[in-house]
């Protein structure tokens, strides 16, 4: 018997919060990167996408008015009692439910990998994006080499079995920064992002920032900070990164068949 995707990744989701497993720490190097680059669309609705109990978006979208959209209904009703000014949605993120062109900006923090289509995620924030609006996404990258010997892991116990090791995922991530905890995890590298946001029609995709340690353990020990900004230099050594793509309508839209 056949299960469906999206509802096996839901309930783990569910579990995962009950447990109290997705109290998450972001980087304020990424952070400050956001902010800084925020400034340049006008002040406007900004989703969440995945947006969890909705953090991410209060956290830099201050001068938006902030939408997050999450299928997990624990997380939701954490960020309804946390940040009364967002307007939670219970909705999934490969189907957002919005009109064309309707936000100034889309940021995504930890939720790509997450989403089995990909290629389709990325075409509908293209489309729910206005032109010249911005879409940020924070993932842990696939080139790390803690995230090479996860793989490895989930490789030869399966998938299911590790994803629902709670406890030490929560322990990967508040060492390294990095986090798997899902059946369909799909890391992604800067190249296959780059590749995604481009066949989708984003235009001036780059890498913003990255980080080789976890904020966590920086902001305990500043004198890591020359150290992880050394190691900045070398993507593949580091644990997350950010990337930023622009909708730039004049220069090709998605063409949907």
């Amino acid at each position: 018997m056949t299960t469906d995707p999206v509802l096996e990744e839901k309930k783990a989701w569910e579990t995962i919060t009950i447990a109290g497993h997705t109290a998450f720490v972001y980087p304020a190097s990424f952070i400050e990167k956001i902010k800084n680059n925020l400034n340049e669309v006008p002040q406007g609705y900004l989703l969440e996408l995945g947006c969890g109990c909705g953090a991410g978006g209060a956290t830099v979208g201050s001068n938006h008015c902030i939408v997050g959209l999450d299928f997990n209904i624990n997380d939701l009703k954490r960020g309804k009692e946390r940040f009364e000014f967002i307007n939670f949605i219970l909705a999934d993120a490969a189907r957002p439910p919005f009109r064309d062109d309707c936000f100034e900006a889309v940021l995504s923090i930890d939720t790509l990998h997450h989403i089995k289509d990909l290629e389709g995620v990325f075409g509908e924030i293209y489309r729910i994006l206005k032109d010249g609006g911005i879409f940020f996404a924070k993932e842990p990258s696939a080139w790390h080499p803690i995230a090479l010997a996860f793989n490895l892991l989930i490789h030869i116990l399966g998938r299911k079995r590790v994803a629902h090791w709670h406890l030490f995922n929560q322990s990967i991530y508040l060492i390294f920064g990095i986090g798997f905890f899902t059946p369909h995890d799909i890391p992604l590298s800067v190249i296959s992002y780059a590749n995604l946001a481009k066949k989708a029609g984003f235009q001036d995709g780059k890498l913003i920032t990255c980080s080789a340690l976890p904020s966590s353990l920086i902001e305990e020990h500043h004198s890591l900070s020359k150290v992880n900004s050394f190691l900045e230099k070398f993507p593949f050594l580091c644990g997350t990164f950010l990337f930023k793509s622009r909708k730039i309508h004049s220069r090709g839209k998605l063409k949907r068949g």
